[in-house]
């Protein structure tokens, strides 16, 4: 098991935004095992800043490009920590957007997607 933590989390089927969460991800079969929030130091938990998002798919950048949108229309009522999220029995996958503007929600010109595992 693999821990990674974010300043934000993106679930796009759910359509949440979430602050400063956990994800863990089983290292054998790559998927999401569950997040948290993320509320002090664990052990061997890896911090990327930035976001990750937790999706069936590669995220693309153009959907990486509305979530600031999301982030606005929704007044940030989605962006507040929740106690946990259950990933059902669909299976996901973590994505670490590196370089990624929190203070904006927005891409930066270097930024890419990397698979987490």
């Amino acid at each position: 098991m693999k821990r990674f933590a974010s300043n934000r989390l993106y679930i796009p089927h759910m359509g949440i935004i979430m602050r400063n969460q956990v994800v863990e991800v089983d290292e054998v079969s790559g998927y999401v095992v569950s997040c948290f929030p993320f509320t002090e130091e664990i052990s061997f938990t890896e911090w990327l800043g930035g976001l990750i998002v937790i999706s069936d798919t590669v995220p693309s950048f153009s959907d990486l490009n509305d979530i600031s949108a999301k982030a606005e229309s929704d007044d940030n009522k989605k962006t507040g920590s929740v106690s946990s999220v259950i990933i059902d029995n669909t299976l996901l996958k973590a994505y670490h957007v590196t370089d990624y503007n929190v203070a904006d929600m927005c891409l930066s010109a270097v930024s890419r997607v990397v698979l987490l595992v």
